[in-house]
Parts: C-alpha cells; structure tokens; sequence
C-alpha cells in the first residue's frame, strides 16, 4: 500500500476535461470497458485525432486508459457489470455545458481517500488515509498560521503526513521545520513513503495544477506553490461549509459510490437519478458522433451544415445520408456550449494550453467569422494568427493570443510587436496577391488593471491600429455576426479601434 497521496496525472490541469469526457463518452458509453482492447485502442485513436496526446497508439490502449481513469478519479463515469459504462450527472452536466469549473470544484473538494479509485490495485493509497486532500489544502491556509505553501512543501510535509482532516497543526509544524531544515524532512518523507523524491514532487505539482482550476488561489507560474485569493475569502469559505461533511461509504463498490460521488451540483439525494440514459446509436452512428466531438475540440459549430456533413463522411468514410440523420439525433447546443465554456477556460490556463488556445482562436476567426487565417505561431519571429480580412483592398491583420487570466502587454512584448511582427508583415503574399498589414491585435483570457496604458503606449510605438480583446468578448462578437446584428466591415472598424473591444465600447445592442 502506498503511504501517500495519489493523484491521476494524464494531464495535470482540468481545462481540457470536458473535451476528453465528450469524446469518452461518444466512443465508450452503455460499451464494456474493462479487459476491452479494442475499444480502449479506439479511444486512444480518438485522443490522437483530437490532438489530445502524441501520435504514438500503444499495442493495448493504455493510453487511452490512462486518461479514462483521470476521469474515473473525478466521479464522471463508471461500469455496471450489466449496462456497461455510464456518466455520472456530473459528467453530464459538463457535457450539457453547465459551469465545468463549478462542477469540477466539488468534485474535487469532495474527492477523498478511500475511493472507488483509491482502492484499486494500480493505486492502492493506505487504508490510513481518510481525508478529503485538496479540501485539507484549503484548510491549512484557512488556518491562517501560513500564507503560502509551495510545491516542495506540500510534497515533503502533507502529502505522507496528512491522513485525517484533523492533521493540519501535525503538517504546519512540518512545514515550519522544513524551511528551517529542508534536507532532514524530504529524507524524513522518503524514508516514510518509501518512494522517490520525484514522485512526490510530481504529485505536489499535480494537485498544485488540479486545485488552481477552482480560481480560489493568486497564480504563479514562475513560482510553483498555493496562496489563497484575499478577495475570495467569503466565497472560499461558503464553498467549503456547504460541503457534505460526511465520507461516502462502500468505496469498493463502484456503482453506487460512484453514483454518490458523482450526484451532480444538484444536490439529489436520489441516487437512482445519479446516471443518465446511454444515448441510443448503433455502432456506425457512434463513429459519426464520435467524428462530431472531436470536431467540436478545436472548433465551434453552430449547425450541422453540409460542409460539416462532408468532412465528416469523408474521414470515416460512411455516407452523407448516414451522416446527416445520425446527426439530426443529437443536440447541437451541447456542443456548442461546451466549445465556448473549454475555450474559455483554456483562455486562461497559461503555457501550458497555450496552443490550444492559439488553434481554437484560429478556428473562431475561420470557421466562425468566416475569415481566411492561419496559424503561423510555431515559426520564429511570427505572430501567432494571420487574419486575410478584406480580399477586395487586400488588407490583413495580425493576432497574438495569451493565455492569461491578467495579461499586462509587458515592454518585451510590446517591442515584438512594434518592431519585429510589424515591420516583418507589413506587406506579404497571399495566394498571388499583395496584402497590407491593416491591424493589430490581442485576445487573452483577461486583462491586468495596466493594461489600458500599457496598450496606449504601443499604439504610440507605431502607425498602425490595433485591438484587444478577451476570450469571452471575442465569443460574444461572433454571436452578434451569427444573429446578423453586426457584419464583417464592421467588424474590420472594430479591429482598428486602437482600445479594447467590448460590447459596451462599441455598442452592440
């Protein structure tokens, strides 16, 4: 048995979870799962397609199983020996667009050992540890003796240590003795685990990444470690009273605890309502909805047109008539929803996502606006999108995405873009025409209180115009072309406005 924490780490943040439980789900719901080569291989396939994990399928599907349990651990599916594997309301309401982060915040503030994934064999955490662990990390800090824990601390002094929710005194005396003596407590904590210093490192660094996504902590991404947002206080506490303050029981029996752990945000006490119907495909018509949602990742659709239509017979070679009634079956709102909800939430999931976020905004300027682009942000001394906006004056525009929750356009990045991105596409070829750089622009997931000046102060660096905007704002501004309330020349005036395009400031009713 492990003596410490264990954590699930196929990718260590959870933005990009709602994308890879719509595409379990597509492939492997009301299916058997366990000792199921081929359909673990299919998932596996899907994740690669969906350019979720490099393009290396292993001989068994283990791939695929390794990001599947990241969704077990999480309580969004498990399998009946009879119906095979379900989704859990929680993992439904992500798939119906409901707040991830809200859905995913209790999940992990009610995940504790033991579990229905605790207690298996590959994980086997010690029957020892009864805690709630990312609820305890919150705690410590509510306690008020410490106002920070880094990584190396929470791997070294609570991730052996902490067993019982009433062990926080226990690790906040470690804490304290590894700042004044860290080489006897990290050998301290090997010699208790019995594990490598590495590990424990990877684990501190995993639930460092998992609980960030509850927005309940000031990032660091230089600086590695957890510090509660002062302005969030209230809120923090709230969340955690109203939380169930009792463990769910059975852990060895994976139905029920899993129907209990993954209840929803609803609250229902009915745990005979905690699953969903599977949805009702044929296996040709499961490999068409399948095409859908790895389509949806990267892309917005806002009807199955006959453009979407083909592309998707053409890649998995069924027939346009299949394809079309297959997809008249299933609620084009959900995946809308949930590529607005990932976009934005990768929007602000830094370096880590941040080609992730780079395609999708490609994705919205082409297949949402309708704009010739491409990304060019793998090559040096580029920008990150190039926008072919009006082919009638042959003008372009140029993008660099940022995905921060405050970016601030520091002085490096301003003078990129004053004097290496402008002057370098001022003027380019575009399929045999000369095109002049007409704009400018930022998206990021938001912005820091600087950023207005910091702004004003590149527009004076150059003569031409420029924009930014947030993820959200940008999502908004393609609703309103959708409805016809605003059209691509107008759009083209807001890009040139030299400030932040809001609805407020340009007055889109």
């Amino acid at each position: 048995m492990k003596n410490y924490w264990v954590l699930s780490r196929p990718k260590r943040k959870l933005i990009l979870v709602p994308d890879l439980l719509a595409i379990f789900s597509s492939i492997v719901e009301g299916e058997k799962w366990k000792g199921n080569r081929e359909i673990q291989l299919e998932f596996e396939k899907a994740l690669t397609d969906a350019q979720w994990k490099a393009n290396n399928i292993s001989k068994d599907g283990s791939g695929g199983r390794t990001y599947a349990v990241l969704l077990f651990m999480l309580g969004l599916w498990y399998e009946d020996p009879k119906d095979g594997v379900r989704i859990t309301i929680a993992g439904q309401e992500i798939l119906d667009g409901i707040s991830s982060v809200e859905i995913l915040t209790k999940q992990l503030l009610n995940y504790q050992y033991p579990s229905a994934y605790s207690i298996k064999g590959s994980v086997n955490v010690s029957k020892d540890y009864k805690i709630w662990p990312f609820r305890f990390l919150i705690n410590i800090l509510l306690d008020g003796q410490l106002s920070e824990i880094t990584q190396e601390e929470i791997a070294f002094c609570i991730i052996p240590y902490a067993k019982k929710m009433n062990d926080i005194q226990f690790c906040i005396n470690k804490i304290q003795n590894f700042r004044s003596n860290p080489d006897k407590i990290i050998l301290e904590a090997l010699k208790i685990t019995e594990t490598s210093e590495d590990n424990l490192k990877n684990i501190s660094n995993t639930a460092i990444n998992q609980i960030e996504y509850t927005g309940f902590f000031v990032e660091d991404y230089k600086r590695r470690s957890l510090k509660l947002n002062p302005s969030n206080l209230y809120e923090i506490r709230k969340k955690i009273n109203d939380l169930r303050t009792s463990f769910i029981q059975n852990a060895e029996d994976e139905v029920l605890y899993q129907t209990r752990y993954g209840s929803g945000i609803k609250k229902t006490k009915d745990y005979s309502k905690s699953t969903r119907s599977s949805m009702n495909f044929n296996p040709n018509e499961r490999k068409i909805i399948t095409e859908l949602s790895i389509i949806s990742v990267s892309r917005p659709i806002y009807s199955f047109s006959d453009d979407l239509i083909d592309e998707i017979s053409k890649r998995i070679g069924a027939s346009k008539k299949l394809v079309k009634s297959t997809l008249l079956k299933y609620p084009i709102k959900n995946n809308t929803n949930q590529f607005y909800n990932s976009f934005i939430q990768i929007s602000k999931g830094g370096n880590e996502v941040a080609k992730d976020f780079e395609i999708r905004t490609l994705n919205i300027y082409n297949r949402g606006f309708g704009f010739d682009s491409e990304w060019v942000g793998s090559k040096s001394r580029h920008p990150d999108i190039i926008i072919y906006l009006d082919k009638k004056n042959y003008r372009h525009g140029i993008i660099d995405t940022k995905a921060y929750k405050e970016y601030n356009l520091p002085l490096d990045h301003k003078n990129k873009m004053a004097y290496t991105y402008i002057p370098n596409f001022e003027t380019i070829e575009y399929r045999g025409e000369i095109y002049n750089l007409a704009f400018y622009g930022y998206v990021a997931g938001g912005f820091s209180s600087t950023i207005q000046k910091s702004f004003s102060e590149l527009v004076n660096m150059t003569n031409i115009p420029g924009h930014y905007i947030t993820a959200e704002n940008l999502l908004y501004l393609l609703e309103k072309m959708i409805e016809n309330k605003i059209n691509k020349n107008e759009i083209f005036n807001y890009f040139c406005l030299n400030q932040e395009i809001t609805p407020k400031s340009i007055n889109i009713q």
